[in-house]
């Protein structure tokens, strides 16, 4: 027997709650604060190990890096014949050293008073570096020191570098010059890389002052500016980074879930920052998901037990309206839903269900209204495909060019005819190829060139890649015809051309003329009101489709974006546009 619903003024959503929350408030409060806790403490010991090794490891790497960079600065300066000897000879030690020590050096230079000796005479006479002067400078200020610069960009390396520089002191420690150390910091960050290898974590190194001297350029772990080149850190990272104390720290505000390791204890004092995501720490994860695996397989008896007996108090009502559902078929489609007396989700469902229904019998009586205005236009095509009219005024045409003994243009305008009765009786298809409705179109305007005395210059722009799309057969034929007859048949001559454009899966046509104009509110009136009534009996062509006719017949094959498009010219003449959808042939 059906039992009343608990909370019968309650939503399903509310009763599941209430029913299982309080069963798994309790077991799952337990089971996350386990889990967390260990997870956390598993996080901590782990990476707080793995990242503060790596970074004393590149702490030791840097001390060592710039020991031998310190190492040559002053062995320059103790090689033989180098206060004494010629531009050339100093060239040779730079060279010498240099050479010797590529991993770490990339450029060398000996400032001498305004001379500048360079390990690469060639390269620096022909682009110079404007940052030596100012490194001579600084060092002429602190001239006890061996003093390393800011990063900043080298020509001759055609990227970011830092420099060292050591005043030359003779052997009465008198000052002769200054010694310059630049090195490639691309380099030092691939060598840094290889420490960081294969650990789930990338490294950052920065100066005392918080610029940037080293990154691993590939790595997941550090953001990136978007669409920049070369690529750029985001500077609200390096400010958070730069911000950072000794220890492992875990990042705040956009890049939270970010964990770092930061250290600076290496002879030039720069933070040196290991860096990884906290989402890799698969020991700790595989942990959390034992203990929920474990608590889980024991509530999963009661779990089955209770989910069984509350679904099905909620699936009865449910079950009742599928049954409804299942009985509207075939002949009985509009039949009307029972209601269900019910304030939650199952009544909200069936009435929803109800309005659905009602929509489908709206829509389906939109389409047979649809259609029977298809058939319609079908049938008119079908009943004036040829008017005598035209006919007539044609076969007096050739009538008149064969008393004029004109065989040629007698051949060529029954041709003409011919290839339009056959393209408007026999072609049963209602969409042609482009290329098709071009040649009828020509055919089309040779014959009224013939009337009209050849005054009209018919021009068609029209790649070949676009005449394989397919148009609405005899879309254009009106268009041109009202172009004659209302913008260039009182002239004198005049230029008719059709274009294409294909974009954006549209084609759009455009019939351009230079005639007498055209009154684009009016024809813009009349398309509007054809759409709440029978085409006017605005005048007709060849096809007896006027153009009211065509924006009706575009709209039932294609739907409201497509259609006929008017434009007013500045001075004479007028421009039609069809859109249509771009088909291509199958």
């Amino acid at each position: 027997m059906w039992k009343p619903d608990i909370l019968p003024n309650a939503g399903i959503r509310a009763k599941l709650f209430a029913t299982i929350f309080g069963m798994f408030l309790l077991l799952f409060t337990g089971m996350l604060y386990i889990g967390m806790k260990n997870s956390q403490s598993a996080l901590i010991e782990q990476k707080s190990q793995d990242m503060s090794a790596l970074v004393g490891r590149t702490g030791q790497y840097l001390d060592i890096y710039v020991q031998n960079i310190s190492s040559s600065l002053y062995s320059i300066i103790n090689s033989e014949g180098f206060f004494t000897g010629s531009p050339e000879q100093v060239r040779q030690i730079l060279r010498r050293h240099l050479n010797a020590n590529p991993t770490v050096l990339s450029q060398l230079y000996y400032i001498q008073g305004n001379d500048v000796i360079a390990s690469d005479a060639l390269v620096y006479e022909i682009i110079g570096n404007p940052n030596l002067r100012q490194l001579y400078e600084q060092a002429m200020k602190n001239p006890e020191l061996i003093l390393w610069s800011k990063p900043y960009y080298s020509p001759l390396l055609a990227g970011n570098t830092v420099a060292f520089s050591l005043l030359a002191r003779d052997p009465g420690q008198t000052v002769q010059g200054l010694v310059i150390a630049e090195i490639n910091l691309s380099q030092l960050s691939g060598q840094l890389s290889t420490i960081f290898a294969e650990q789930d974590q990338t490294f950052v190194v920065l100066n005392e002052y918080g610029d940037m001297l080293s990154y691993e350029k590939q790595s997941s772990f550090i953001p990136f500016e978007k669409n920049s080149y070369p690529q750029q850190i985001k500077a609200g990272f390096v400010t958070a980074l730069s911000g950072l104390s000794n220890g492992i720290r875990h990042l705040g505000g956009e890049f939270q879930g970010k964990l770092a390791a930061r250290s600076n204890n290496n002879r030039l004092s720069w933070p040196i920052i290991a860096l990884t995501d906290e989402s890799v720490f698969q020991t700790s994860a595989a942990r959390l998901q034992r203990q929920f695996a474990i608590l889980g397989a024991i509530s999963l008896l009661p779990l089955l037990a209770f989910t069984w007996i509350i679904s099905r108090a909620f699936t009865r009502p449910i079950k009742l309206l599928a049954l409804q559902m299942d009985r509207v078929r075939g002949d009985r489609l509009m039949a009307p839903v029972r209601s269900i007396e019910r304030r939650d989700e199952i009544g909200q469902l069936a009435r929803s269900y109800d309005s659905l229904m009602t929509r489908i019998h709206e829509l389906m009586k939109q389409q047979l209204q649809t259609e029977s205005r298809k058939k319609q236009m079908e049938l008119k095509m079908l009943m004036s495909q040829i008017r005598p009219h035209f006919l007539y005024n044609t076969l007096n045409s050739i009538g008149n060019l064969a008393r004029q003994n004109r065989n040629h243009d007698v051949e060529e305008t029954i041709r003409s005819l011919i290839l339009l009765l056959t393209f408007s009786i026999d072609k049963k298809e209602d969409q042609v190829t482009l290329g098709e409705e071009l040649v009828t179109l020509e055919a089309y305007v040779q014959i009224q060139n013939i009337r009209y005395g050849n005054k009209i210059s018919f021009v068609v722009e029209v790649p070949e890649e676009d005449k394989r799309y397919l148009v609405p057969k005899l879309v254009l034929q009106p268009i041109v015809e009202n172009a004659i007859f209302h913008g260039l048949a009182r002239q004198t001559a005049g230029t008719l051309t059709v274009r294409s454009l294909a974009y954006d899966r549209m084609l759009s046509l455009f019939v351009i003329d230079d005639g007498e104009g055209l009154d684009v509110e009016r024809v813009r009136g009349l398309l509007a009101r054809a759409r709440e009534q029978a085409p006017p009996e605005a005048r007709q062509g060849f096809s007896s489709m006027g153009l009211a006719n065509i924006q009706e017949r575009i709209r039932l094959l294609h739907g409201e974006p497509y259609g006929l498009f008017f434009e007013p010219q500045p001075s004479s003449g007028a421009e039609i546009e069809v859109r249509l959808p771009l088909i291509s042939v199958r």
